[in-house]
């Protein structure tokens, strides 16, 4: 298995950082069955993602939808949108992605903010996939290529030029939205009883404290629901339950929602266990958390 990451830093002002990171993975093999292996497993983080596909056999996963990627295609996601990125293992993957802290538009031009509200402006699991033009792609792709070549450069991070590469890629993505091409990404032909079971636990996540709970709803033995879910998303179904669970719980944190409020309206049954779960899940208490995303919400107002 060949494995190749790059991941720097690039800083702007009063400690503004933007995190660069280039994926290339090898690991075909002929003589192997085919599978389907998750490099970026079911997640969430308090930043937003910007990911730009170059190549590989793989799906992205974000609220119901499973989008097919192709080359050229740019995902986005804002801070705590649970998604997951799954690729065929048996074949090379490349892509480029950035991590973009939240208050990022307050250390740039005044027009900054209009780049990041596409991201923020969307319904979660909604509209997450970009399709640019050829020439768009080429750019994007020559910026990207730019900020690789030069990662061992001193003084990368506080490069100018790298920071305009990447306002430059920010700029076409933004330019591309109102005119990007009328065909959607294409979604992943899934069963419907596996769709039909992902729609409801997005839509009752915060009432469902066991897998008979969803037995009950769809109707189906717990075993074959659990076969079924680790099947198309590669984790345990309760598991994805508590990330949305905890996807909820940011949500209303962020919003200014006092800890208890947030523990239990967004499914947990227990304070304690939910400060413990949380801590570990995150690194830091959901108070730790609420009072850090609001003070962001405070700096870009």
């Amino acid at each position: 298995m060949m494995r190749q990451q790059t991941v720097r830093t690039i800083e702007y002002i009063r400690g503004m950082k933007i995190e660069f990171n280039h994926l290339l993975t090898d690991t075909y093999d002929p003589d192997e069955n085919f599978k389907y292996e998750s490099h970026h497993h079911l997640h969430t983080h308090w930043f937003y993602e910007i990911f730009f596909f170059i190549s590989g056999d793989g799906v992205i996963i974000s609220g119901d939808n499973f989008y097919r990627i192709s080359y050229g295609d740019i995902f986005i996601a804002k801070p705590g949108e649970l998604h997951g990125m799954f690729f065929n293992d048996k074949c090379r993957s490349e892509h480029y992605f950035l991590y973009i802290e939240p208050d990022f538009q307050n250390f740039i031009h005044p027009g900054a903010e209009s780049i990041l509200s596409l991201i923020e402006g969307r319904e979660r699991g909604v509209g997450n996939i970009i399709r640019l033009s050829d020439a768009q792609i080429d750019e994007v792709r020559s910026c990207f290529d730019k900020l690789l070549a030069g990662a061992s450069a001193p003084n990368y991070s506080h490069s100018i030029e790298n920071f305009t590469l990447i306002m430059r890629v920010l700029s076409i993505i933004f330019q591309a939205v109102p005119n990007r091409p009328t065909e959607p990404a294409s979604m992943e032909a899934l069963p419907p009883v596996f769709s039909d079971m992902l729609s409801y636990i997005n839509a009752n996540h915060t009432t469902i404290h066991a897998l008979s709970d969803i037995s009950r709803a769809m109707n189906l033995s717990e075993a074959h629901l659990s076969r079924l879910f680790k099947r198309f998303m590669g984790t345990n179904i309760m598991h994805y339950v508590r990330m949305k669970k905890f996807e909820t719980a940011r949500q209303l944190l962020a919003g200014g929602t006092n800890v208890t409020d947030a523990c239990y309206s967004s499914g947990f049954d227990n304070y304690s266990h939910f400060i413990t779960a949380f801590r570990k899940e995150f690194g830091m208490s959901p108070l730790e958390f609420r009072r850090s995303a609001v003070e962001n919400m405070k700096t870009t107002d």
